[in-house]
């Protein structure tokens, strides 16, 4: 693990939220992770969540243990505005942003997010 991506999962989940904003803004893109079925998703205490990182590095240091078949899936901002928050609020996802190696984020309905990363864009 790097130091960049060492750094970011020593951070609190609201530095890890703003960290992941910031670099979807600078990128236009953001990080899941997907293995042969499709995206993974983690539960949260009431919610199915797509975990999201701000770059691939981060993203495939999380994939460890019972993840570490996954790899790392980059998805344009385009096409998450316009296709993935669409998609996600029919099926009742939410967005787990940042989440630390305990597995530790916060979580956002997809149109908060949309509405979060286009407001300084």
């Amino acid at each position: 693990m790097n130091d960049t991506v060492h750094s970011f999962y020593d951070q609190s989940s609201e530095v890890r939220y703003q960290l992941t904003l910031a670099a979807i803004r600078r990128n236009q893109k953001l990080w899941t992770l997907k293995d042969e079925q499709g995206c993974i998703m983690v539960s949260s205490d009431e919610e199915q969540c797509l975990p999201i990182w701000p770059d691939e590095a981060t993203a495939k240091a999380w994939a460890t243990q019972e993840h570490a078949h996954c790899e790392p899936l980059a998805i344009e901002l385009d096409a998450f505005l316009e296709r993935w928050v669409i998609g996600m609020i029919e099926d009742g996802y939410f967005l787990a942003v940042g989440p630390s190696l305990e597995a530790e984020s916060l979580v956002e309905h997809p149109q908060d997010l949309a509405d979060a990363i286009t407001q300084s864009k």
